[in-house]
């Protein structure tokens, strides 16, 4: 069986959905057919935010013929804002889906980021800051301070605060990282989220 996290899915005829999945090895997109059917089994295995064990069919339209649930996140998905981060995390993951990024990185930094994100009760935003802050050295854009410095209107708290990420200390300015965050990635890498918008306004 394969191990792998559900990204997406979306409706296919009456009964059924295709899915796409994150693994070690790279992207799936599958079908499940009857998913949508009362009673059916295989319901679980498609909700998005889902970490699953399955197995696929052969050929052009790949099927996911059996599954079961190893994660649901029953308590990020029980709690908005943290549902919010998550939809985030997961979106990053799916803007790189036609990138040449190191899959088995990119899967275990999700993995670790969700299971984080599910026992977490204080410091919520701290998973996502340390999330994009690793995400950004594994598509080769780790900020540098100098060329933050001078290409970034951005204050010396925010240095101290990326500096801060991935030692688990208190962030000096959420407002401020959040910015910055927003306009690194898609200065340097053209990434734009849809996603964000609800986490700004659960943050309001």
């Amino acid at each position: 069986m394969s191990e792998g996290i559900v990204l997406r899915k979306v409706d296919y005829k009456e009964t059924s959905y295709i899915v796409t999945i994150i693994t070690e090895e790279g992207f799936d997109t599958l079908f499940i057919n009857g998913a949508k059917k009362k009673n059916s089994n295989k319901l679980a295995i498609s909700e998005i935010l889902t970490e699953i064990n399955y197995v696929k069919s052969n050929g052009k339209y790949q099927r996911l013929t059996e599954g079961i649930v190893t994660n649901d996140y029953k308590n990020i998905k029980s709690d908005l804002f943290k549902l919010s981060i998550a939809n985030v995390m997961l979106e990053y993951v799916l803007t790189l889906k036609d990138t040449t990024i190191d899959h088995f990185k990119l899967y275990n930094l999700l993995k670790s980021s969700l299971e984080e994100l599910e026992i977490e009760t204080y410091d919520l935003e701290l998973s996502l800051f340390r999330f994009e802050l690793i995400l950004l050295s594994y598509i080769g854009l780790s900020p540098k301070k100098e060329y933050i410095l001078e290409n970034y209107n951005v204050s010396n708290n925010l240095i101290e605060s990326l500096e801060s990420i991935m030692k688990g200390n208190k962030i000096i300015n959420e407002i401020e990282l959040r910015e910055f965050f927003n306009k690194y990635f898609e200065r340097e890498g053209g990434i734009v989220l849809k996603s964000k918008k609800l986490y700004y306004e659960l943050l309001r």
